[in-house]
């Protein structure tokens, strides 16, 4: 936030994208955001006024800022049997973030981005054991949030919007055609990418309520097809393993 008003900047982060920002004003958070998916957002959330210039001034001088920094299906995050897809949320601010909570949504097509649906998938246990009053992220922090298991996935997500025949292998916070540079000429398997969010929710020590709706990608490729596949999680060309199958290839 740069000015000394009583609006509450919300930052939806795509990192690693060269596109120029975009800012999109409203009283309501109900702008049609649909085409813009390249391109950091500011979404300016109109709240109640401070009760003084003094409170105004604080508030606007110590924004509570989460990025999205990275996703991955951490082999260290396991539930059950189930392994879970993590966001990893980092607190770029000086002050922390209270009742930090995640979830899985996906827009629907011709409406604002804060209407994204909410996709209902089983809990993990580790937000069980926090209880519902979500986490505490300090300043400067970066801490993994298992967001959905790769069983949801697959049973909700890729039965519904991938062809039969992809497997899902990947997930990154940047698109990979935005990455992929094969300069070694390696065959690589044909793939698709889907567009997902994550619905981040978080309280500050103002007792502003926030919420973004971070983009992110999940990766499949083709598993009939000869040739390797490019990871925008690791940077790098590598054999294809399908997630939740264990096929390798």
């Amino acid at each position: 936030m740069k000015t000394l008003t009583a609006s509450i900047l919300l930052i939806i982060s795509l990192p690693a994208l060269s596109a120029e920002k975009q800012e999109i004003r409203s009283s309501n958070c109900a702008n049609n955001l649909q085409d813009i998916t390249d391109s950091p957002i500011n979404i300016y959330c109109q709240l109640p006024p401070p009760t003084t210039i003094q409170d105004a001034y604080l508030i606007a001088t110590h924004p509570t800022t989460l990025t999205l920094e990275s996703m991955d299906f951490s082999s260290t995050i396991y539930d059950g049997n189930r392994e879970f897809l993590a966001a990893t949320i980092k607190n770029v601010s000086e002050l922390p973030a209270l009742n930090t909570k995640i979830s899985l949504a996906i827009e629907i097509p011709g409406s604002p981005i804060a209407d994204s649906k909410v996709i209902k998938t089983e809990k993990s246990r580790f937000y069980v054991a926090a209880g519902g009053n979500g986490i505490k992220i300090s300043k400067g922090q970066s801490i993994a949030l298992p967001l959905v298991s790769v069983r949801d996935i697959n049973t909700l997500i890729t039965a519904k919007y991938i062809p039969e025949g992809y497997c899902l292998y990947d997930a990154s916070v940047t698109h990979s055609r935005q990455l992929q540079n094969n300069r070694t000429n390696t065959p690589l398997r044909e793939t698709r990418s889907l567009m997902l969010r994550v619905k981040v929710e978080y309280k500050t020590i103002f007792k502003e309520k926030n919420t973004n709706y971070v983009a992110f990608f999940v990766n499949y490729a083709k598993e009939k097809q000869p040739g390797m596949v490019w990871y925008s999680s690791r940077n790098e060309i590598d054999n294809l393993t399908c997630l939740n199958t264990g096929r390798y290839f």
